[in-house]
């Protein structure tokens, strides 16, 4: 029998005789070394059907069990990635990757974590509020961010990116450059990002930045010349986020947080046209099929709906002013 079939086993019935002999629940838990999550699993199942269960676990770990050593190179490298993102990295190493169970591959991590000693370290995580479900086709987010990633010859290269996500579907758009942007790549981006979505929300929603934004006061809001020349072109209406006000801020800034954490962190640097076609593949295969956090849907479908509410995109022939 598998050893680690056969420890369940015994554990499974440790824990049963614990139970007759009035131990309480809390106190088994810390003597097997399981959650109190784990324990109240085990103790919904009767013997049969744990063995039964266990019989399966064992079958599903050992399809993945191929898998291991690229995993466990990956959480070496970084100890603190989550088990999406192991999940998105294993998907981008082998493309012909068979459908996953991703409940079975969350339990695999945490086996292999446990197995090999390799604890989740703590990390500050920042918290925001929950954000209301808004009207399909009503918002859109803006923000930009940039980070420094690795060359595998050595030494750094700092990337600049933009980032549109629809609220309602969470759809998302990212392009990348290693220049910082300017207000003329501003505006090219919000083309290509319509162009991507296939149309145009009602409200655009920023943070107070200077490539748009020259200054504020008393409410009234002046814009650089080259947005506003934009603007005039476009039907849509802008949300300001107030400076330094996280309530604001936080759902616009949440999105580079979700990048560099689920697809920039540990990539190496291959190029510029890599990248990118690193992020398509990205957002094909994970950004914009995944689970909204807000709606609980799924986003791709989501968007099949939300798409119909968008104003229809038609390219723009500008010519703007010099910055």
């Amino acid at each position: 029998m598998d050893s680690t079939k056969w420890k369940k086993l015994m554990d499974y019935h440790h824990l049963q005789q614990m139970l007759a002999q009035g131990v309480s629940k809390a106190e088994i838990a810390r003597k097997l070394g399981m959650s109190r999550k784990t324990l109240y699993k085990w103790l919904s199942r009767p013997e049969s059907g744990f063995v039964d269960w266990v019989e399966d676990s064992v079958h599903r770990r050992r399809k993945l069990s191929v898998y291991e050593d690229f995993l466990l190179t990956r959480l070496a490298q970084c100890p603190e990635a989550r088990p999406a993102l192991l999940l998105d990295w294993l998907k981008e190493a082998h493309p012909d990757l068979p459908a996953l169970n991703r409940k079975t591959f969350y339990n695999y991590i945490d086996y292999l974590r446990r197995h090999h000693h390799l604890p989740v370290p703590a990390v500050n995580s920042r918290q925001y509020l929950c954000v209301e479900t808004l009207e399909y086709g009503y918002q859109a987010q803006v923000d930009f961010g940039e980070c420094t990633l690795s060359k595998a010859g050595g030494g750094g290269q700092k990337v600049h990116f933009f980032v549109m996500s629809l609220s309602r579907s969470g759809y998302l758009y990212v392009h990348f450059q290693t220049n910082p942007f300017d207000a003329y790549a501003v505006v090219q981006c919000h083309e290509a990002a319509f162009g991507f979505f296939g149309g145009i929300p009602q409200q655009l929603v920023y943070d107070q930045d200077r490539r748009m934004i020259r200054q504020e006061n008393l409410g009234e809001i002046l814009y650089t010349q080259v947005f506003h020349q934009y603007l005039l072109s476009r039907s849509f209406a802008i949300y300001l986020c107030r400076k330094d006000d996280p309530e604001s801020k936080g759902k616009v800034e949440r999105l580079v947080g979700y990048v560099k954490g689920n697809f920039l962190a540990h990539r190496l640097f291959e190029g510029l046209d890599a990248l990118r076609d690193q992020c398509r593949a990205w957002l094909a295969r994970t950004a914009n099929v995944r689970q909204h956090g807000s709606t609980q849907k799924q986003v791709n479908e989501e968007f099949e709906i939300e798409k119909a509410h968008l104003t229809p995109y038609h390219p723009l022939a500008l010519e703007l002013p010099e910055p």
